[in-house]
């Protein structure tokens, strides 16, 4: 307690000056330097406004008791007053209240708190002491202190610490006697210090008898907040508190040495920490006190952690943190196995003999060890230098230095030589035929590196003369190992009968379905006769042959001659079928085919010697692009059952032929239509296009013969009147028109409009020129004529996707608008759907004469209005849009796919609530947002929301808050 006696603060004598306060500070803590006396003001500006920087002045404190108020009792809730004596600023309770307190405007920490507490001039011996860390009624310390009366059991001598914690109240710490001891002395000015820190709360206090040595009356180590500090009276009246002071006590500072981040390579178990220094502005240098702590294991890489933290004498705590992170740059190292030789990284290895791999195993501190990776082949077949690398690299990257084993295969084995049999059961005896010529069976060698051959042979046999003879065999290797000898007996007999001779090959190759003549064979025989061309008393049979099915057959030719010895001979019939089938086109070799048609192909027929009919097996390659002129082959191939293959090609050649015919939709005209009405549309035959779905050009050929004047064809190909007709004049009109499909090819004819004597309304359709913000567009009808005197039953427009004919056209949706008798003009707004492209538009009227009809007007609504982005198109940007929450992004009827400048590529499908479904290949699918979200997403590759932050370089940079973590999308491309 060393330094709670050095910190001891007792002012003797503090000047006062009672002053009306300008400014309540509000702070956690009492302030440092140039606050002489703590309260949260600096010095100077309490000067300014008239107050004594060396007193805590007391007008600003709170009590348990509004004087002003109409409820206040003096007797129960106290009175405390503020005076001035001698210099000296004194807070006093003069009032025998139960329990009263005066607080702190403000909440304290780390302070030292000095001032006096003292009792006057009479026998009322009950409780004082103050409040600390006063949060709030339910949360506080309390150190009361009470004085034993003279026969008065109640209260004992002494003090207790109590603590309140939401409301509960315990008592942390106490002495008490029945006899004088500590309480508080009558009279006496006790000086008192309380240090108040985040990790202490410590009281001495400075008086007579039990205190004349200023003995510690608490101290307690925890953890502590801040809270408000403030004077307290129990039942005892006449209590004064002087000469108040707050100090600042300032938390240590801990200053690391080195760098907050360092590396440390694994396996180096030697880790030293550089180190820190702390200071402290009460207690200097606290270096030496500083504690460390540190989760490091250096044997596995990764991020931790080295913990300096210091306490003071007044158990406030600091510490500063060092980020270690573990590294492993060290390659791993690779030894060899040890072979059956002295030297491991060096073997001897006999041809022949199999290869069995020794290996290399590798050690790395941080994976550990285990089989190298080895590259190199070996032939043990073949003698020479062989090399077998090992190599690895560790699950940092690391990559070992490649370590070489040198493989010598040599050869110091003999070859082994072994008879070539001759048809005896013992191959190392020849039984043979006398007056046959001798040909040596030989014998063969086999080395392991030298392969295999013929031996050496050395001794003759005379087939002519019956004996026994012997042949030796031998062979040396390249390697100049010798084999052992081997011997063949022959013995020379004569029981061999007579010998037949095939004419001709032993093996004939005979086409199916042909004529096959027999060339006959002949026999010999060594003792009946040297003739050697006879071919008298051979049987021949080939009963079995079938020359027109392929297969081998045999032909059996048999002697016999006059010892009974039978001579067979045969001859192999192979009938086999190389001729391919015959391949025809069904239909021309080069055929013409309207584009746009369907492809019928009137395939081939095909014939095969053997196999007959093979037409069901023809196969064709190749196809017509129908929807591109040009000329095409298709091939037609065939196989038999032998495998022989024919092949033909056909041409096709896809054309264009012109139209053949050309109609109006609708045949008339109502007279006193306004010029620009429409009259019909074109229809048009075409063999190409049964379907009238491409694309024609419609224009009129002017002749004398004609009303070409009165016509014009507007952009979209459809006929409308340059004048108005009066049917009184001219009932009918007529006019040459020329179609061209899309490969210019023309077709032209005369088409004639009746004018219809008309007395039905004359309306005009209504269409604004450009959609509104919303994506709304306002129709409406014009009058031109009700129809005479006839007044209008029923007015509107119609809408559809397509072009309207009438009001039963398929899709057309009616909208009937307020008439009043008289009018000629009604508006209404339309909003399309998201999936319309085109808005066409038409008005109707209906009076007693029957329904009319105005011109239809055409708008293309995605070309000025992108519904699902709320978006309208840039000026002078074509394809580009601006959308209020989504801003500019590119996107063409030509494509589904949409670009937005930071997003990237993406395919949207638009909500009926007006959501957003997006889908990219990159970001892992599906992702769903709307304007009042976004940039935020929901993904449906996580199950989670994301954040878009933006495009940073070539990527787009999400944050998912289901992974917690950034995650970086490399930019999409056009799809």
């Amino acid at each position: 307690m060393e330094f709670l006696k050095e910190r001891f603060f007792l002012p003797v004598t503090l000047l006062f000056c009672v002053c009306v306060l300008l400014f309540i500070p509000n702070f956690s803590h009492a302030s440092d330097n140039n606050d002489t006396d703590g309260d949260g003001l600096p010095d100077a500006n309490e000067t300014e406004v008239g107050r004594n920087p060396n007193f805590v002045e007391m007008h600003d404190w709170v009590a348990n008791y509004d004087p002003d108020s109409s409820d206040w009792n003096a007797t129960s809730d106290g009175n405390w007053t503020v005076v001035e004596s001698e210099g000296n600023l004194t807070v006093r309770q003069n009032m025998n209240a139960p329990s009263t307190y005066f607080l702190t405007p403000y909440d304290l920490i780390n302070v030292e708190v000095n001032g006096s507490i003292q009792v006057w001039g009479n026998s009322d011996n009950d409780f004082v002491g103050f409040y600390f860390g006063y949060k709030d009624s339910l949360n506080y310390f309390h150190f009361k202190w009470s004085r034993r009366e003279a026969g008065v059991t109640s209260p004992l001598d002494g003090w207790n610490l109590i603590q309140v914690q939401n409301g509960a109240s315990t008592r942390m710490d106490y002495d008490e006697a029945n006899s004088s001891g500590p309480g508080w002395e009558m009279g006496v000015e006790h000086n008192f210090s309380l240090i108040y820190t985040e990790g202490n709360m410590t009281l001495r206090i400075k008086g007579n008898d039990s205190f004349s040595d200023y003995p510690v009356v608490f101290s307690h180590e925890g953890e502590f907040s801040a809270g408000k500090f403030g004077f307290w009276t129990g039942s005892q009246q006449d209590a004064n508190f002087s000469n108040i002071k707050f100090t600042q006590l300032h938390p240590p500072e801990v200053t690391l040495l080195g760098n907050e981040t360092v590396e440390h390579e694994a396996g180096n178990a030697s880790y030293t920490d550089a180190g820190a220094t702390a200071s402290d502005v009460e207690d200097g240098n606290l270096t030496s006190s500083i504690a460390y702590s540190t989760d490091l294991n250096t044997s596995i890489p990764g991020s931790y952690t080295a913990v300096h933290s210091v306490k003071d004498s007044t158990d406030i705590e600091r510490n500063s943190t060092r980020t270690i992170t573990v590294v492993d740059t060290t390659s791993p190292v690779i030894s060899l196995n040890p072979d059956d030789d002295d030297e491991p990284n060096e073997t001897i290895h006999e041809a022949g003999d199999p290869w069995e791999e020794y290996g290399a195993t590798w050690t790395d501190f941080v994976d550990g060890d285990g089989t190298a990776n080895v590259n190199g082949t070996i032939d043990v077949n073949t003698t020479g230098t062989y090399y077998r690398d090992y190599a690895y690299t560790d699950g940092a990257g690391n990559v070992a230095e490649v370590v070489t084993r040198t493989i010598i295969v040599v050869d110091t084995t003999p070859a082994t030589i072994t008879l070539n049999p001759d048809g005896d059961e013992e191959a190392n005896v020849t039984i043979h035929e006398a007056g046959q010529p001798w040909t040596d069976p030989g014998a063969t060698w086999i080395d392991i590196v030298d392969g295999t051959g013929s031996a050496d042979v050395n001794g003759t046999v005379d087939p002519d003369v019956v004996g026994t003879y012997y042949l030796d065999y031998n062979y040396t290797d390249e390697a100049n190992n010798s084999a052992v000898v081997v011997t063949r007996t022959i013995r020379v007999v004569d029981t061999t009968p007579a010998v037949i001779y095939l004419n001709g090959d032993a093996v004939v190759t005979h086409e199916a379905a042909t004529d096959y003549s027999d060339s006959g064979a002949v026999w010999a025989d060594f003792i009946d006769s040297n003739d050697t061309n006879s071919s008298s008393n051979i049987d021949v049979n080939d009963s079995m042959v079938d020359y027109s099915v392929p297969g081998n057959y045999t032909i059996v030719y048999t002697y016999v001659d006059a010892a009974g010895n039978e001579a067979n001979a045969t001859r192999t019939i192979s009938v086999v079928d190389n001729t391919p089938p015959e391949l025809f086109l069904t239909g021309g070799s080069n055929i013409d085919v309207g584009i746009w048609s369907e492809w019928i192909d009137p395939w081939a027929e095909a014939n095969d010697s053997v196999d007959g009919n093979v037409t069901g097996d023809i196969n064709s390659s190749g196809l017509p692009d129908m929807n591109t002129l040009g000329s095409y082959e298709v091939h037609y191939f065939v196989e038999d059952a032998s495998g022989n293959q024919a092949n033909i090609t056909r041409t096709v050649n896809v054309v264009n032929y012109a139209p053949t015919d050309l109609n109006l939709s609708n045949g008339s005209v109502w007279e006193n239509m306004p010029i620009g009405s429409l009259v019909s549309s074109f229809v048009v035959t075409d063999s190409n296009d049964p379907n009238y779905e491409k694309e024609y050009s419609f224009s009129i050929i002017e002749t004398n013969q004609t009303d070409h004047q009165a016509f014009y064809i507007d952009n979209y190909g459809d006929l409308r009147i340059l004048k108005q007709f009066d049917y009184e004049l001219q009932n009918s009109a007529s006019l040459l028109v020329e179609v061209k499909d899309e490969f210019n090819a023309t077709y032209q004819k005369e088409l004639q409009i009746n004018i219809a004597d008309a007395s039905i309304p004359i309306i005009e359709t209504t269409l604004s020129p450009e959609v509104a913000s919303d994506g709304i567009l306002q129709l409406g009808v014009s009058l031109t004529d009700a129809g005479g005197g006839a007044d209008l039953l029923e007015w509107g427009v119609l809408v559809s996707r397509g072009s309207i004919d009438d009001m039963s056209s398929q899709g057309v949706q009616q909208m009937e608008l307020s008439y009043v008798s008289g009018s000629t003009v009604s508006l209404t707004d339309f909003l399309p759907s998201s999936t319309w492209d085109v808005v066409y538009v038409r008005a109707y009227a209906i009076n007693d004469e029957g329904i009319a009809y105005g011109l239809e007007e055409r708008m293309d609504y995605s070309k000025q209005y992108l519904s699902w982005a709320d978006a309208r198109p840039v000026t002078g940007a074509n394809g580009w849009w601006e959308s209020e929450w989504l801003g500019n992004l590119y996107f063409t009827t030509a494509s589904p796919w949409a670009m937005h400048p930071e997003l990237g590529w993406f395919y949207p499908i638009a909500s009926e609530d007006g959501s957003l479904w997006v889908w990219q290949n990159e970001s892992g699918g599906w992702m769903w947002t709307s304007p009042a979200i976004y940039p935020f997403f929901y993904s449906t590759d996580s199950n989670g929301w994301r954040y878009f932050f933006g495009n940073v370089g070539s990527s787009q940079v999400f944050y998912d808050y289901g992974l917690k973590t950034w995650t970086d999308v490399i930019g999409t491309t056009n799809p």
